[in-house]
């Protein structure tokens, strides 16, 4: 009995040692990585401004239901949780054109190499056709908002938003 516990604790020994050394290594590799975290939001979120349906918690849904005539927001959400900062990042909305009753917006935010991408809808009773009436950045998870007049290049192009920093050490 005595021996089979020794190895079953060297096994372990050895397993704790190679899981501290891989850590270790991948603690100098430097990179950007985009909404991995639990706690994050979808890349791509909407809510109706009017009714505020979706709006009410810090992540919006994915799909949303909207009435002729009311405001429909999209919302493109960026975290780097990578241990290196994003320069040049850009955000991306697809812009569905035409008359339709259902709206997808694919979107994108990405720089540093890295990427993330959504999708979220919008459902109107009847068809109908969207107009972009504003674009705004909240940098840094702030509560007031930079609009944009550039705003419209947000779907040709995207829009930069410069560097995004990590908040993990590199």
């Amino acid at each position: 009995m005595k021996n089979y516990m020794n190895k079953i604790l060297v096994a372990a020994f050895a397993v704790a040692i190679f899981a501290v050394g891989a850590a270790q290594a991948n603690a100098q590799t430097a990179y950007v990585s985009w909404n991995k975290f639990t706690n994050d939001c979808p890349t791509v979120m909407v809510a109706n401004h009017d009714t505020q349906l979706g709006a009410g918690s810090p992540c919006w849904p994915t799909y949303i239901t909207a009435q002729p005539g009311e405001t429909v927001n999209v919302r493109v959400y960026y975290h780097n949780t990578g241990n290196a900062n994003a320069g040049n990042t850009i955000v991306q909305v697809s812009q569905p054109t035409g008359s339709r009753n259902t709206f997808t917006f694919t979107g994108f935010v990405s720089g540093g190499q890295a990427q993330a991408s959504g999708q979220a809808t919008v459902v109107l009773p009847s068809a109908q056709t969207l107009t972009l009436s504003r674009v705004a950045v909240f940098p840094d998870q702030t509560t007031v908002p930079q609009f944009r007049s550039d705003g419209s290049s947000i779907f040709s192009g995207g829009l930069s938003i410069g560097q995004i920093n990590s908040g993990l050490p590199a």
